[in-house]
């Protein structure tokens, strides 16, 4: 530009001269100030929150701009949250009713958030919470990411495998309180010579401390055919034939408590001492039932704010290498690609799997440092990840005993456990009292 300028008094003077007239010009260019940048608004999300949040209720956070004149409080109806589990994603929420308080200070917009594990009707685990708006001026910034871990405060008790003298385990399979899992707990019971008939008895029986249920029907009488354990139903049946959900419960709570049995491999049922193609609402009495063989991830489950205990989901086929399904489950509480509701996944996210070995029936697992602050003073919950991990790993076809390192190496303490030595499944899961 000033050069098009200066040719331009060039030619004038130029031409001037060439008419012959006086020449009285001053030549200094005139004074021109150009602006050559063109500023640029700018937007991002601010908040003095430090990752991961442990069991968060409000937190605030505001935008960050150079021209806080583009604000205004109306952007509030723009904001969306989505909730992450792992790499799903679980829900989208609408986060301007999140938002309990919206203030202005120096020029600046506070937003005040309101993102308790009730307000977002989450259940216990980790999540990443994405915040972000859908407004013309702030759609294209990056959304504020959080790491958030729901920590449950109930109180785990470990497995064992202490027995107190004179009495005997006896392995109960309940559905829990809201009838959607099968719950394993373990009853010391004096010891008797009749342990099938004795734990028939005490499933009737429930469990007043869980305010567990009887899940199967009465009447029951037993006869044990070497491994096998042949079971008599009643003739009448009622809803146990009418409800698949009831139905199901009671065939897998009888396989599973008396084939936990020592000796026990599988279980055959009867309907009035006959054969019958229909008992427990569609299954006939022509198949043999076998203990479980398939692969199990244990997850936590909240007992009314006061105990967690371990339960197993079946493992379906997949083409996803089984230690990855396994760790992916632990740490997501998903399995069969299925989020598994109002279930706590027993290894934090952070926590990693850097690789495992299978040397015979020994799998050795090395996780990163992360491991080492897991649930730091809770030692119950560590003792709790632990269980779940190796319950797990030993419901694998071929594993007996799960060794654990850190960074390739031994792990002597953590919640008073001595993990430098294989583990094998403990005897006794969920101690129904301490």
């Amino acid at each position: 530009m000033r050069k098009a300028i200066f040719n331009f008094f060039i030619v004038v003077i130029i031409c001037i001269t060439a008419l012959g007239m006086p020449l009285n010009l001053d030549l200094s260019l005139p004074s021109l100030s150009f602006d050559l940048s063109t500023q640029k608004n700018t937007f991002s999300y601010k908040s003095s929150i430090d990752n991961p949040l442990s069991n968060p209720s409000l937190i605030d956070f505001e935008i960050e701009t150079n021209a806080p004149e583009k604000l205004s409080s109306d952007l509030s109806s723009s904001f969306l949250l989505d909730i992450m589990k792992g790499k799903e994603k679980l829900s989208t929420v609408d986060a301007s009713k999140l938002i309990q308080n919206t203030s202005n200070e120096d020029g600046k917009i506070i937003y005040t958030l309101n993102l308790s594990k009730e307000n977002l009707d989450l259940s216990d685990g980790d999540y990443t919470l994405k915040l972000y708006s859908t407004a013309e001026i702030l759609k294209d910034i990056s959304p504020l990411k959080l790491e958030v871990a729901y920590i449950h405060f109930s109180k785990y008790i470990p497995s064992t495998n202490a027995l107190p003298p004179g009495m005997m385990g006896l392995t109960l399979y309940f559905p829990d309180t809201a009838q959607e899992y099968l719950v394993p707990i373990t009853r010391f019971v004096k010891y008797t010579r009749t342990p099938l008939g004795t734990t028939i008895k005490n499933l009737h029986s429930g469990s007043s401390t869980f305010g567990f249920i009887s899940p199967i029907p009465n009447n029951i009488k037993l006869r044990v055919q070497r491994n096998r354990v042949l079971v008599y139903l009643p003739k009448e049946l009622g809803n146990y034939n009418t409800d698949q959900k009831i139905g199901t419960f009671a065939l897998d709570s009888f396989v599973y408590s008396l084939t936990s049995i020592e000796g026990i491999d599988e279980v055959k049922f009867f309907v009035n001492r006959r054969e019958s193609d229909n008992f427990f609402y569609g299954h006939t009495t022509k198949d043999i039932y076998p203990k479980g063989t398939s692969p199990k991830v244990y997850l936590g489950q909240d007992i009314d704010q006061k105990r967690i205990l371990l339960l197993p989901i079946n493992m379906a086929p997949s083409e996803k290498p089984i230690i990855e399904s396994m760790i992916d489950g632990l740490k997501n509480a998903t399995v069969n690609n299925h989020s598994q509701k109002n279930l706590v996944a027993p290894i934090p996210q952070k926590v990693a799997l850097i690789d495992s070995v299978q040397n015979n029936n020994l799998l050795t697992l090395n996780f990163n440092k992360e491991f080492l602050s897991s649930y730091k003073d809770r030692i119950d919950l560590q003792r709790m990840m632990v269980d779940a991990i190796v319950y797990s790993f030993t419901s694998i076809e071929g594993i007996d005993q799960v060794k654990i390192l850190v960074e390739g190496n031994p792990l002597s303490n953590l919640g008073g456990m001595d993990l430098s030595y294989p583990i094998q499944q403990p005897s006794f899961i969920n101690p129904e009292t301490e």
